[in-house]
């Protein structure tokens, strides 16, 4: 887990708990691994700057953190925003910028 996870959290005035911020972490790395389409990169950045995403994109996204902690809530655009950001730091501190890069050329 990134070491200011709970920072970002904090930033939108959330106030996780640790089991919150594991099953979140969690989800972020299935989700960063999984990852196979990278246009779905472009969606995270769009979610990230709460811009309009794809519904397909955002329900796919949605429901990595549904299976780790089924009182997730779709409707916080606050904490999509953070998730989606801490998501890219992942994919970038996993080595999957170099991936990015290339794909986006």
């Amino acid at each position: 887990m990134n070491l200011n996870f709970s920072e970002w959290y904090r930033s939108v005035k959330l106030e996780p708990n640790d089991t919150i911020l594991k099953n979140r972490w969690s989800g972020i790395e299935n989700y960063t691994e999984n990852l196979t389409d990278y246009t779905n990169v472009l969606e995270l950045v769009r979610l990230f700057y709460n811009l309009p995403v794809s519904e397909n994109f955002r329900d796919e996204f949605c429901n990595v953190f549904i299976e780790t902690d089924s009182a997730f809530s779709k409707n916080n655009s606050f904490e999509l925003s953070v998730l989606a950001g801490a998501s890219l730091v992942n994919i970038i501190e996993e080595g999957g910028g170099l991936k990015i890069f290339r794909f986006l050329q």
